[in-house]
């Protein structure tokens, strides 16, 4: 049985967090994550899907939203992009604008991300007055995304003063420069300032996340990333062992 394009063991899965036995082999009160995983199975409206929990009384932030912005992630439907921007904008709890941010970065694979959504997106990473989970998300968000564009912004929210912000920028850096719609000259560039960064980063969480984004890299075959790595010498021992894992087996102690 469906209702406006959601199926009804969606609405129970959603509003009592609960996966119907009959309906899936997934039986049981179980976390948001794998609940999310049961909806998408159903494949519902992904803008009904929406539209019916972002107006439902007291759901802004709490788990019901949280379990449908996870399911649109993971059916990743264009169709819900308006929908979730209007989510951006006007929701009030920094969880869920996290969460809207996640599920757009999850249509990087469909093409081109229209100018309005990204003009969104990179307007939450910049905007200082924003919640620092929120401006980490939109960072990884316009990672996935591959534009170059993205790498001003991002290069800028590396100097923040703000370790999970500067964090969060790295990643997506490394994810971006993963992306096959940067040119040689913009991919230098982005590995040029990861090596940068690498080298005079003294905080131990902030130089792993170096590592594993220039470990990506190096083994895309990007020969300045892999000697940034070799370079890795005089850390902590976590550092040091993250480096060598993405070095050649020649080249392992």
């Amino acid at each position: 049985m469906s209702t406006d394009g959601i199926p009804g063991p969606v609405v129970s899965i959603v509003e009592d967090g609960r996966v119907p036995d009959s309906a899936v082999p997934l039986g049981g009160r179980r976390g948001p994550v794998s609940l999310a995983h049961a909806a998408a199975r159903f494949r519902p409206d992904a803008r009904a899907l929406v539209q019916r929990w972002q107006t439902a009384e007291g759901c802004w932030g709490d788990q019901r939203l949280q379990i449908v912005l996870q399911a649109v992630a993971l059916m990743r439907d264009r169709k819900a992009v308006d929908d979730l921007l209007t989510l951006l904008r006007g929701e009030p709890a920094p969880s869920t604008r996290a969460l809207v941010l996640a599920a757009l970065g999850a249509f990087d694979h469909l093409g081109p991300v229209p100018a309005r959504v990204y003009a969104d997106v990179e307007d939450r990473l910049t905007a200082e007055s924003e919640d620092t989970t929120v401006r980490s998300a939109a960072a990884q968000c316009l990672g996935q995304f591959g534009s170059p564009a993205a790498i001003g912004p991002l290069l800028n929210a590396t100097e923040s003063p703000d370790p999970a912000l500067r964090g969060g920028a790295i990643t997506a850096l490394g994810d971006l420069a993963s992306s096959a719609d940067l040119g040689p000259d913009d991919l230098r560039t982005v590995v040029e300032a990861l090596a940068g960064m690498l080298a005079v980063e003294t905080d131990e969480g902030l130089a792993l996340d170096l590592v594993g984004a220039l470990g990506r890299l190096a083994r895309k075959g990007q020969p300045d990333a892999l000697a940034a790595l070799r370079e890795v010498n005089d850390r902590n021992r976590a550092v040091l062992r993250a480096a060598r894992y993405f070095l050649p087996p020649a080249e392992k102690p």
